[in-house]
């Protein structure tokens, strides 16, 4: 696994996940919660990425999951203060499909 899908530990090991090459996901549930919002402020933009498989999140419907990620992308461009995250995701899975090949 190249990434840490819903991460929910302790923000003092984001760095050292980090520096190891890791991912994060994040999803819907985290920015939503409190803890979940910390853990975003920890990560640089560069390690995102997004994720709607949670099935605790939302039902399994394609509209769902769409609407998943736009509220995702723009929770984070907000965030952020930016307008280009989508472009941003899109290159860092681009970086993990690199890695597993």
């Amino acid at each position: 696994m190249l990434f840490f899908h819903w991460y929910t530990g302790g923000l003092q090991l984001i760095d050292e996940i980090i520096a190891s090459g890791y991912f994060f996901s994040i999803n819907t549930a985290m920015i939503k919660s409190k803890n979940g919002q910390k853990i975003i402020n920890r990560i640089p933009k560069e390690f995102i990425l997004t994720e709607t498989d949670g099935p605790f999140i939302s039902h399994n419907k394609r509209l769902v999951k769409s609407l998943d990620i736009n509220l995702i992308i723009k929770y984070l461009n907000n965030h952020l203060k930016t307008e280009q995250m989508e472009k941003q995701i899109l290159n860092n899975y681009r970086r993990l499909i690199r890695k597993i090949n």
